[in-house]
């Protein structure tokens, strides 16, 4: 069984994205990202914490913005304003999910489409459906491309299923997935007799978020599967939907969790940084800053 580890991958979208900031700061500019985190959760913390730092590798400047879990709706519009007409902030990355009184639409409506690092606001979504987001993608649903990319896991003609019908995950990858010719079945909580689909499948995504809800069963020997589960077990470690102990060795390939898609998500969501300065800079229509890009 291959165990398809998320650092690498990471390292060589980081390394890409650290050599394009060093272009974009020659021509003047700085990628500057808003990282905002409403209310105390000690998960963000810890994860913008970790955000923070990578930019300082790779020359991002990366503004900590903390705000309190009772800030109003109109409040935190307000605020997203604010970043949307500073044209020194080139991303706004706003942890979620947000508390129940703000509604998650009207925020990534209000958010500029082009500082849209997580890519929720409705138009950036409906590139997706027309193939035409190009550079900046969707989080999660980006990390398993590049995961699959990276492992040199065929796509074209290959069964792909994904356990996820939201617009986080499930939705957007489908897209992705069948501009690269895959055949893509979406399944949910209602998805009729879901073992027997999964255990079809070249390729299953699971994104449910229940500990270890899938064993050796839901899957053939052929099988290579991305977990992207982020649970705790009771004993409060970290684990994914699958229950890895019992599917290793019995399947092709699998992301672990930890070390799996988190760290390629995370990756993903900063290089996004990186194209939106490169949009908004205008730098996008120099031929010879082009020619260097790539």
């Amino acid at each position: 069984m291959k165990v398809l580890l998320g650092k690498p991958v990471a390292d060589a979208i980081y390394n890409k994205a650290k050599a394009r900031v060093s272009l974009l700061r020659e021509y003047g500019y700085v990628p500057r990202v808003a990282m905002v985190q409403i209310g105390a959760a000690s998960d963000d913390t810890y994860y913008k914490q970790s955000l923070v730092r990578q930019c300082e590798k790779i020359g991002i400047q990366a503004d900590d913005v903390s705000l309190p879990k009772s800030i109003t709706e109109e409040d935190l519009i307000h605020q997203i304003q604010l970043f949307n007409e500073n044209p020194e902030i080139h991303g706004v990355m706003i942890f979620r999910p947000l508390p129940d009184h703000i509604s998650n639409e009207k925020i990534s409506s209000f958010l500029d489409h082009c500082k849209d690092v997580d890519y929720m606001n409705p138009d950036n979504l409906g590139k997706i459906i027309i193939g035409k987001s190009k550079g900046r993608l969707p989080g999660t649903p980006a990390a398993v491309m590049e995961m699959l990319d990276f492992y040199e896991i065929p796509l074209e003609g290959q069964e792909v299923v994904i356990v996820n019908r939201s617009l986080v995950v499930g939705k957007p990858l489908a897209m992705l997935l069948l501009d690269r010719n895959a055949t893509v079945t979406v399944c949910h909580s209602k998805t009729k007799n879901l073992t027997e689909v999964m255990k079809r499948a070249d390729i299953v995504v699971s994104a449910v978020g229940r500990a270890e809800l899938f064993t050796s069963s839901s899957f053939d020997t052929h099988s290579v599967v991305i977990d992207v589960g982020i649970n705790r077990r009771t004993d409060g470690s970290m684990c994914g939907d699958v229950k890895y102990a019992e599917v290793e060795n019995r399947i092709a390939a699998i992301t672990p969790v930890p070390r799996g898609i988190g760290a390629v998500t995370s990756a993903v969501l900063l290089r996004n940084v990186v194209y939106s300065c490169r949009q908004l800079s205008g730098l996008s229509m120099v031929a010879s800053f082009e020619e260097r890009w790539g």
